[in-house]
């Protein structure tokens, strides 16, 4: 009776009829005009989060894991931790592989492994340790750390302590931020220890796309040959190709591809704690712009037509950079300038400190998980939306933005 998923779902499906007869497909005739407003979602007890675009015409979306290790003993479970599958338009672009067998001892392991996923790996191993087709000698278990779903952005945030097994200090930690108009900011923080282990992170693409490589870019290219999307690596990352493929169904292989990107030195991408790699991933439909603006104390870029602007600062560290004079603590930003001279809107993350170009500094008196605000970009028009962790914080928000 939910009409909104009628009209996700249109046309019917066979499994309609079996389900519930035939009269089931005039009830649903009865609703084709029904609705939908996709949302993006948190289902935080099974730990799946779903960060979707609002224009039911384009299809994107997301789906990350950050929950329990499968149910009950995980014997069904995959090293999946922080894994994000993603469709473009509504066609899948990064893919869960599936499963292809429960008795092959070598696919069943590969199906299962972090690699198989698109996820972190630490030195080839996975972020939990398989006994057997349907134990595990190590689970992982993972931790959310920030949601917010916004009007114009998703931000996500999550841990997990799988790679502790390895040794102290390792870690892996995912952040992903959606940008509504058409792309997604992955930012990986692996923390590596004194080791020589190698952090990778891992794209596992749908069958029938193939991808060419480009310097830092990943160009994939549908089925036809025709483009279809960009993965680039923002900073010291190199790409390499890696085993591939894909189950559609229990039996059933097929060949796909499959890249990492690799982590070539500590800290080299956000200047940051020693012993910790960053990568981080930009994923776009084809032909998106982007222009780094400094990469050195700090990470920044212009990104799309309209410029938005991505600031990644390290944890506990400040960057400044002189052009186009940014000045932050707060290790994510996200700023979009509005059709006069203003600013539209602004997302950042962890941190009491921002300055944009040509506006006073953003000045809080502790650490702000999230904030967001929006506005026209026209100072005749200072209405506002903001959101943050307290009025109060709200307030300085809101004063600060209309003077930019």
């Amino acid at each position: 009776e939910r009409e909104d998923w009628i009209a996700a779902a249109d046309p019917p499906s066979e499994e309609l009829v079996w389900l519930l007869g035939p009269e089931a497909l005039d009830w649903v005739e009865e609703r084709a005009g029904s609705r939908w407003d996709p949302e993006s979602r948190a289902l935080a007890t099974t730990g799946f989060f779903v960060l979707r675009g609002r224009d039911t015409t384009r299809g994107d979306h997301a789906l990350i894991r950050c929950g329990p290790h499968g149910a009950l003993s995980g014997g069904h479970a995959h090293a999946d931790a922080l894994a994000i599958d993603l469709s473009l338009a509504g066609r899948p672009l990064l893919i869960d592989p599936g499963t292809a067998s429960y008795t092959d001892p070598e696919l069943r392991g590969w199906f299962r492994s972090s690699a198989a996923h698109n996820t972190v790996t630490l030195g080839g191993a996975s972020s939990s340790e398989p006994s057997g087709p349907f134990g595990w000698s190590t689970k992982a278990s993972s931790r959310l750390r920030a949601w917010r779903a916004l009007r114009l952005v998703d931000f996500f945030e999550g841990e997990h302590d799988g790679f502790r097994r390895l040794g102290a200090g390792l870690s892996h930690e995912r952040s992903v931020l959606y940008v509504r108009s058409g792309y997604w900011v992955v930012r990986d923080r692996i923390g590596v220890g004194a080791g020589e282990r190698e952090p990778r992170a891992h794209f596992n693409f749908a069958p029938g796309l193939s991808v060419e490589p480009d310097d830092r870019t990943l160009r994939v290219l549908d089925a036809d040959g025709a483009p279809f999307a960009t993965i680039t690596a923002l900073g010291a990352s190199t790409w390499e190709p890696c085993p591939g493929r894909a189950a559609p169904a229990y039996g059933r292989v097929l060949p796909a591809e499959a890249w990492a990107a690799r982590s070539d030195r500590p800290s080299e991408v956000v200047s940051g704690i020693d012993g910790v790699a960053e990568i981080v991933t930009l994923i776009s439909r084809e032909g998106l712009p982007l222009e780094p603006i400094a990469e050195s104390a700090g990470a920044a870029w212009r990104i799309g037509e309209r410029g938005d602007l991505l600031v990644l600062t390290s944890r506990g560290r400040r960057t400044l950079t002189t052009d186009p004079g940014i000045e932050t603590d707060f290790e994510w930003v996200w700023a979009r300038r509005g059709s006069g001279r203003g600013w539209s809107a602004a997302f950042a993350h962890a941190g009491r400190r921002l300055r944009l170009a040509g506006g006073a500094p953003l000045e809080l008196s502790e650490t702000a998980g999230s904030i967001y605000v929006e506005g026209s970009g026209d100072a005749s028009a200072p209405d506002l939306h903001v959101e943050s962790p307290s009025p109060e914080v709200g307030t300085v928000v809101a004063a600060w933005f209309r003077d930019l």
